[in-house]
């Protein structure tokens, strides 16, 4: 099986299960993410799109830890995050692409519903962290997102060249 997490209301990925802690239409596991109970070593793939920022430090470290126990070996979690020096930047210093709106919001979240909120920011060397503690040892972390277009998976930002400004990470 292959799992999405954060699926949310209206971008749920064709070919996954769906786990959101919201019980929109099409999702199938509701609750949150870190406490999924499915047996060890049953996922072949995990993602998570637009999902791990909307989470605290604390509940990162247990979804990873979570999501390498589901993970059949050498199996793959694949997910994004902003990153927020980047988008610092872009607030701090202007930018030809995005505006001052755009850079508050995705530096805190479009808080569109309850938990559309940003509460964690991410560079390299945390994600880095966070991954080898939670027991992954292949991790490529890019500013492409080929991993998800490779599959299929469309989000309007992939299409960006100039949004640079995410974090793409493969984690096995």
């Amino acid at each position: 099986m292959k799992l999405e997490l954060g699926a949310g209301p209206d971008r749920q990925t064709p070919g996954y299960a769906h786990n959101d802690v919201n019980a929109f239409d099409g999702i199938d596991f509701v609750g949150n993410a870190w406490e999924l109970q499915l047996p060890s070593g049953s996922l072949e793939e995990v993602i998570a799109i637009s999902f791990v920022e909307h989470l605290t430090y604390d509940k990162v470290e247990r979804l990873l830890t979570n999501v390498k126990r589901m993970l059949a070996p050498g199996d793959a979690f694949i997910f994004d995050v902003p990153d927020i020096v980047q988008w610092a930047s872009y607030l701090a210093n202007g930018s030809d692409v995005f505006d001052t709106t755009y850079c508050l919001k995705t530096i805190y979240g479009w808080q569109r519903w309850a938990g559309d909120e940003h509460v964690s920011g991410w560079t390299e060397p945390l994600l880095r962290e966070y991954l080898t503690k939670a027991g992954f040892d292949d991790v490529t972390i890019t500013t492409l997102p080929t991993e998800f277009v490779n599959r299929g998976i469309y989000r309007y930002r992939f299409t960006r060249p100039q949004d640079d400004a995410h974090f793409y990470i493969t984690a096995r």
